[in-house]
């Protein structure tokens, strides 16, 4: 026989080799040797074949395959060959024995891109596969057995296919530009993959539109100047594939430059490569001139703050007007005189192009038509002077004397009296546009306000200094120089300050110049003497040495004050020891030396100092890391460039300084300005420095670079915010195909017959469908618990109560699984105030947990007692046990014992995470204990009780009341859930009406005029929302009961449903109980 085999079964192949070692005697097929000349003549064509081939023989249809075939076998080799395919494919006995009728009656089939589940490189795959079956005759001529050959189609159906979707695609991102250009107010636009070609743009009534494609649109659309910019953004978002973001300005349909915030998304193909690019943008134009002007506001108030003198003021306001407008020139004149009198002074100008203006000019000449608009307190605005009627030819003649054809002139009235003017001229005529009109308004009133505020300024330095000897003559060393008989008066302090008894008979100069020290003897000689003869002050400070030799400091301070015709006759001054002063400078600087010691040691922080005008006087390595400033860059710079621009416009430098002096300390979290110009988020304290002495010299700042936190902190709000979401959404795509299992299930319970093995069956499946509810509502709880979304209803509740219905509501499932549930509640009523639902959550959660870890002898003890004040509720097992480790980490989030029977009884490990934020909630705290491995686990619960103890309180509700025939309408566009639904409260005694649909829904309930309405919230077209206020509208649905129903079960979304009109919401799958109830506490 083996040599018969090895004949039939000769090659090399898997397939040839495992066909001569099969004994085929124990097949249906007998013996090798006794096979006909048919059979054998097949096999060892199937085996040689190349691609798959099958022989099925006899009438039992014994198979016989070659290697190529081995992938369609699957599992079903090696335990296929010699057996009949019936057996083998039972499964498909239904598809596949019409075909075998078919053929071995004599027709040769043959089917295309048959789909087939395939095992290939080590994986199941879907392939796809032209068979042909043909008849083969035994040596009778007869039926002898069917050959299957198959060719695999796969690569050729997949490149159809896609073909077929590209071409779809392409369609459809047709439409969906259509769609997106009607739907939006913004500009919308497609690119070519590379960015070559413009497809399409829709540019409202802000760009020039184009439909077809536009190579040139680069010029025709962006500024020169903002090209090179924008094509290098775009060739970064190309080579990383991310979106395209970028401001640019572009050229508008009116001809004029705006400015455009462009963002657009690469279309990827199949294999990752760019398609083409889909994009939009919007007008930021307005955006774009207020930020402008806003920054042109503060570079003017940086410019104007450190000058002191009026004409320096009013010249740095004037040209930056004419640089930011790009105008010839800008002057500011003080006007003086009476109502058509008027005289003008410039005190101010900046010329760029054309002449000066006289220094002084009457007003007269200009037009009394325009100065009386001036003198009304109204803006004049000049376009061109040639043609403006307002003028008479001789006028004209004044302005063109001046170079000035188009102007804008504001003047300054105050208290009803114009003051002053500010102009601003242009060489050629000009349209001045309403922005231009509007900042030359502001910087005209800022540069009075600037102007006379350094008037006063000035003003205040001069008395300063006049009324300097009034003020310290009390305290200081006062002299008198008589220059002709050059003898000195000295008052007391004088003498004093240099350790001399005080005289009243004039010294001589020499007792001065004797008690300065040597080193600085000639100099302050010097500088009298160039007083005297140039009439300048004397004003100096120099080492003094008194008469019992300690040395000391003076500042003086002297001039001429009187004189004749041969000079200077009287000279007069006074001395001040600042010895204390020039200490505390000293002192001062050492502190600034130790400072600088500290600030440099600080690399990760930007620490830096500012004197009280907020110019910065220290500055570390960290500082420079972090803001981007060298040291000789920023010291005595303004610290307020560091604020961005919409705070320091809110005054926030000096609101922090101020809280700095007068709190001690001012914190702050914003975000700051680098030297390039980006924006970082940094965390900064400023306080108060001190002098040795606890002078206030300025202020401290230390700094740290937040941004990469804060960035992470948004990233996590948004990850959060979205895994909420995706909670929701899994949450009711869930509970709609569930609540029909559900209501099916209920069905069976309600119908089911005499069946024990039907009725164990069902109640298997309720429970595990309850399961699922249970593991939906935990992920949404474990959710909302940790985010403190949950709002509890607090009363007064007896806790044994709530613990007994809590056990009714699982015994079963104990009983179910044969396992013991002892409990002991005692008598004692122990009341706390709480939430009846969550803690009834807390104990079902823990009496779930020693159900799931017990095993087939599982025994579960509920104790409840009271200990210093609060109720004790202990839930004991003989289950599987905890580590060390783990009586802590069990509470942790999707945390559960790592062993068999904790994987084999499933579970998310959410369940104590909700319980222990549940119970922290109420007041209360949750502790776990377990002596170790297989020694069971005692969870105990410990709640605050209340004072009082006198009152009654339940936790159960009675369902059992026979509920009233009442006619129920329910519209929910899921029809199966509809139906199965409708059918438990067909059995529950009430009449059901279904509709399907909003619209319909509630054209029903004016048409059948139900009692109560049950409204799903997620259908198409009319939502439940919608649906419940067209029903509200209708005569008959004001006052009918109406009831949400709902996969969406958060707190929220019950607020909203209550908003909307509904009476109730329920979340899916229902609990027929629970909606009973409900009814019924509705209708009574």
């Amino acid at each position: 026989m083996a040599s018969q085999s090895n004949t039939v079964f000769r090659g090399n192949s898997q397939m040839h080799a495992l066909c001569r070692q099969l004994e085929w005697e124990n097949t249906v097929l007998g013996p090798v040797a006794d096979w006909s000349q048919s059979l054998r003549t097949a096999a060892a064509l199937v085996l040689a074949a190349p691609f798959p081939n099958l022989l099925l023989w006899g009438e039992d249809l014994i198979q016989i395959y070659n290697d190529a075939y081995l992938e369609i076998m699957g599992d079903k080799h090696p335990g296929g060959l010699g057996q009949p395919v019936r057996q083998s494919w039972a499964d498909a006995g239904d598809v596949h024995e019409p075909t075998y009728h078919r053929v071995w009656a004599g027709e040769s089939l043959t089917f295309e891109d048959v789909p087939q589940a395939i095992t290939r490189a080590g994986s199941l795959q879907e392939a796809w596969y032209t068979i042909a079956y043909s008849p083969v005759r035994d040596d009778s001529g007869n039926m002898g057995g069917i050959l299957v050959a198959a060719f695999e189609t796969t690569n050729q159906l997949l490149e159809r296919k896609e073909r077929e979707n590209a071409l779809q695609e392409l369609a459809q991102s047709e439409e969906r530009f259509a769609r997106l250009v009607g739907a939006t107010s913004d500009i919308i636009y497609t690119m070519s993959a590379d960015w070559r070609h413009m497809i399409q743009l829709d540019g409202k009534e802000y760009l020039q539109s184009t439909m077809t494609l536009n190579g040139t649109w680069m010029e025709e659309y962006i500024p020169e100047e903002e090209r090179l910019r924008v094509w290098t953004v775009i060739q970064h978002a190309i080579q990383r594939k991310t979106t395209f973001e970028v401001e640019h300005q572009v050229f508008r349909r009116d001809g004029t430059v705006g400015w455009v915030f462009s963002r657009a998304v690469p279309i990827l193909d199949k294999n990752g490569a760019i398609r083409q690019w889909v994009g939009a943008a919007s007008d930021i134009t307005s955006r774009k001139r207020d930020e402008r002007r806003q920054d042109f506001m503060l570079r003017l108030v940086d410019r104007l703050r450190p000058l002191a003198e009026p004409e320096q003021v009013a010249d740095m306001a004037c040209q930056m007007l004419v640089e930011h407008l790009n105008a010839s020139r800008a002057q500011y004149t003080e006007v003086k005189g009476t109502a058509g009198k008027e005289v003008g002074t410039v005190r101010g100008e900046y010329v760029l192009t054309g002449r000066p203006m006289i220094r002084e000019y009457a007003y007269a000449g200009f037009g009394e038509p325009m100065v009386a608009i001036l003198r009304s307190g109204q803006t004049l605005v000049i376009t061109d002077t040639d043609n403006d009627q307002r003028l008479t030819d001789e006028q004209k003649q004044s302005y063109a004397a001046v170079d000035s054809p188009a102007a804008i002139a504001v003047p300054l009235v105050k208290h009803g009296n114009m003051v002053g003017t500010f102009t601003i001229h242009h060489s050629a005529p000009r349209e001045w546009s309403a922005e231009e009109i509007a900042i030359t308004e502001e910087i005209a009133d800022r540069t009075w306000t600037a102007v006379e505020r350094a008037k006063a300024e000035e003003l205040s330095r001069i008395s300063e200094k006049r009324l300097r000897l009034a003020t310290e003559a009390a305290d200081m060393a006062t002299w008198e120089w008589d220059l002709v008989s050059n003898l000195v008066i000295w008052n007391e302090q004088h003498f004093r300050i240099f350790g001399l008894s005080p005289q009243e008979a004039p010294v001589h100069p020499e007792l001065f110049f004797r008690h300065i020290h040597p080193d600085d003897r000639d100099r302050v000689y010097a500088l009298l003497q160039r007083s005297i003869q140039e009439d300048v002050e004397f004003d100096t400070e120099f080492r003094a040495v008194r008469e019992d030799g300690v040395g000391l400091w003076i500042s003086g301070y002297g001039r001429v004050m009187e004189r004749n015709q041969s000079g200077p006759i009287l000279m007069s001054g006074i001395m001040l020891d600042i010895t204390a002063r020039n200490e505390s400078e000293a002192a001062l600087h050492r502190i600034q030396a130790r400072q600088g010691a500290i600030l440099e040691s600080a690399k990760d922080y930007a620490i830096f100092t500012l004197d009280l005008g907020l110019r910065v006087r220290d500055w570390n390595s960290g500082a420079e890391h972090v803001l981007g400033y060298s040291e000789a860059e920023i010291i005595g710079k303004s610290g307020e460039i560091f604020f961005v621009p919409e705070d320091r416009a809110e005054g926030a430098p000096e609101y922090e300084k101020n809280k700095a002096i007068q709190e001690g300390r001012a914190e702050n979290e914003r975000w700051h300005l680098r030297s390039d110009g980006s924006r970082f988020y940094g965390s900064g304290i400023t306080s108060p420095l001190l002098d040795e002495a606890g002078n206030l010299i300025g202020l401290l700042k230390v700094m740290r670079d937040l941004t990469m936190q804060k960035q992470t902190d948004e990233a996590l709000k948004i990850a959060d915010k979205r895994k909420d979401e995706f909670l929701a959404m899994l949450a009711h795509e869930l509970r709609n195909p569930l609540a029909t299992v559900r209501n099916g299930i209920s069905l069976l319970k309600v119908t089911r017959q005499n069946d024990a093995q039907m009725s164990d069956v069902v109640d298997m499946m309720d429970r595990q469908a309850t399961h699922l509810v249970r593991m939906i509502d935990d992920l949404l709880d474990v959710s909302r618990v940790t985010q403190g979304k949950i709002q509890l209803q607090l009363e007064r509740l007896d806790m044994a109560a709530l613990i007994n219905s809590a056990v009714k509501s699982i015994r079963s499932q104990y009983e179910a699984r044969r396992k013991v549930l002892d409990v002991q509640t005692g008598f004692a009523k122990l009341i706390v105030e709480g939430d009846a639902t969550r803690l009834s959550q807390v104990v079902t959660n823990l009496l779930t947990n020693s159900l799931r870890y017990t095993g087939d002898e599982g025994h579960v003890w509920v104790t409840l007692t009271s200990q210093d004040g609060e109720a004790v509720i202990r839930v004991r097992d003989n289950g599987i046990g905890l580590t060390p480790e783990q009586q802590t980490s069990v509470f942790e989030l999707f945390v559960q014992g790592d062993n068999s029977l904790a994987r084999t009884q499933g579970g998310l490990g959410i369940g104590l995470t909700i319980v222990r934020q549940l119970v922290g909630m109420h007041g209360g705290r949750v502790e776990a204990k377990s002596p170790g491995i297989g020694m069971g686990s005692e969870f105990t619960i410990y709640l605050p009780l209340l004072e009082s103890n006198t009152h009654k309180t339940t936790v159960e509700n009675d369902l059992s009341k026979k509920s009233r025939l009442q006619h129920i309408l329910l519209i929910d566009d899921l029809e199966d859930l509809a139906v199965t639904t409708a059918m438990l409260l067909k059995i529950k005694g009430y009449q059901v009406d279904i509709r399907t649909s909003g619209k319909a829904g509630a054209e029903a309930v004016e048409a059948i005029r139900p009692s109560v309405v049950l409204c799903d919230i997620g259908m198409p077209e009319l939502d439940g929302y919608q649906t419940a206020q067209l029903i509200r509208s209708g005569r008959w649905g004001g006052d009918v009961i109406l009831l949400a129903l709902s996969g969406y079960g958060q707190e929220e979304d019950k607020q909203q449903a209550m908003e909307a009109g509904f009476d109730g919401h329920l979340t899916k799958p229902v609990d027929m109980n629970e909606l009973q109830s409900l009814i019924q506490r509705l209708t009574r």
